[in-house]
């Protein structure tokens, strides 16, 4: 079966959608988790979490968030990484 040109960018598309979805869900995951454990996240916090693109980094974030004891521990990760 060939595929055209038109169908190889409506596939790219798609998959890049479905990639930049996920990295909103978990920027999503990680602000919400700090927010509900420490009630204001700093904007320099939430500005360097949406910076952040790659999935495993993320997650990475999101285990931090839940582990931290402090918003100040969970920003020196942040410088760190």
């Amino acid at each position: 079966m060939v595929t055209s040109t038109l169908e190889k960018m409506y596939i790219e598309g798609k998959l890049e959608g479905k990639l930049e979805g996920k990295i909103e869900g978990k920027i999503e995951g990680v602000l919400r988790l700090l927010n509900n454990r420490f009630h204001k996240i700093p904007e320099s916090v939430s500005h360097t979490v949406n910076s952040y693109t790659d999935l495993t980094v993320l997650d990475s974030l999101f285990d931090r968030a839940y582990e931290c004891e402090t918003l100040a521990e969970f920003e020196e990760y942040l410088v760190s990484h």
